[in-house]
């Protein structure tokens, strides 16, 4: 997708105001409401074939406002699965007993959600993306929310793309990473996670490790956060990532919008040049700001801050 390429459109929306409420998904709340399995709160069906896979998210799009769930009882093979609709819904994927993988066969995004759609990956549940020139999941407006035993992995075109350019705006999304693992994905920015203008990551546990940013220009081996993205970490591990650039865990460009909280990023994340665990270019600071060692959980970061206030070295 060549997403360094839209730089200088970027540039020019920096100062827009990129605000937006996170809410956990309903899902989670009905859950604690309740000691019934979550299973047993949402309309579900389970599917052992493409085909039904494919009706039954079908049906889902055409229905009311409500939790859904899909379990996956085999391996799926399929390409450019769009979660779309009109109306605020959510939508639960895993496998059943057993470890379940769908896996991406086309140089399509292998999921694509659209605005008023949530989609939950819960347990027992693998997105491969096969090697194909495209990211396993693209959030174009929508939400992505990751829990354990959960993974993304396989892309070279980033794990996931959390919002889009949408011809003269950006659509925004918003993911949620409550557990799981996004891990073995490569791209030219961003091998594990390449944050739009306008889009939201959260990450209050899993973990991002083993991606790779490509590019002799930008970086990012774990997470690229664009100008107007943001990223805000509150635990987990970022870890093993690396950069033929800049910014071996994390690289943030001009008015991107980074705040570490808690969890780690460690001194396995590697960057040819500087930044092994994150790197920071401003226009506005007319220089770069790196650190190489490790973040623990109780070193807090942020990108709107110098020197050693903000994590900085």
């Amino acid at each position: 997708m060549k997403k360094f390429l839209l730089l200088n459109l970027i540039i020019l929306l920096m100062q827009l105001s990129c605000a937006k409420t996170i809410n956990y998904s309903m899902l989670n709340e009905k859950n604690k409401e309740s000691s019934h399995s979550l299973i047993d709160l949402l309309d579900y069906k389970t599917v052992d074939t493409v085909d039904q896979f494919m009706n039954e998210l079908q049906r889902i799009n055409n229905q009311g406002s409500a939790d859904y769930a899909i379990i996956i009882k085999n391996d799926i093979f399929y390409s450019n699965i769009t979660f779309t609709g009109n109306i605020y819904k959510t939508i639960y994927l895993k496998g059943d007993s057993d470890f379940r993988t769908i896996t991406n066969d086309n140089d399509f995004p292998l999921f694509t959600i659209y605005k008023s759609i949530t989609l939950v990956l819960g347990e027992n549940i693998s997105l491969n993306g096969n090697n194909k020139n495209a990211p396993v999941v693209l959030v174009d407006g929508g939400r992505l929310e990751l829990l354990d035993g959960s993974s993304i992995y396989g892309a070279s075109d980033s794990g996931v793309i959390v919002g889009i350019n949408n011809g003269p705006s950006f659509s925004g999304g918003v993911m949620v990473m409550n557990g799981g693992v996004i891990k073995n994905n490569s791209s030219e920015s961003g091998g594990g996670v390449f944050v739009s203008p306008r889009a939201s990551f959260i990450m209050n546990n899993g973990t991002i490790s083993g991606n790779k940013a490509l590019s002799q220009e930008f970086g990012g081996g774990g997470v690229y956060i664009s100008p107007g993205g943001r990223f805000v970490m509150n635990g987990g591990m970022i870890t093993a990532n690396t950069s033929n650039n800049n910014g071996g865990g994390v690289y943030i460009i001009i008015s991107g919008l980074f705040i570490k909280n808690g969890g780690v990023i460690d001194t396995l994340n590697k960057a040819d040049k500087n930044g092994n665990v994150a790197f920071y270019y401003s226009q506005s600071f007319s220089g770069l700001k790196k650190r190489d060692s490790t973040a623990g959980a109780s070193q807090s970061m942020n990108s709107t801050l110098y020197s050693n206030d903000g994590g900085w070295e």
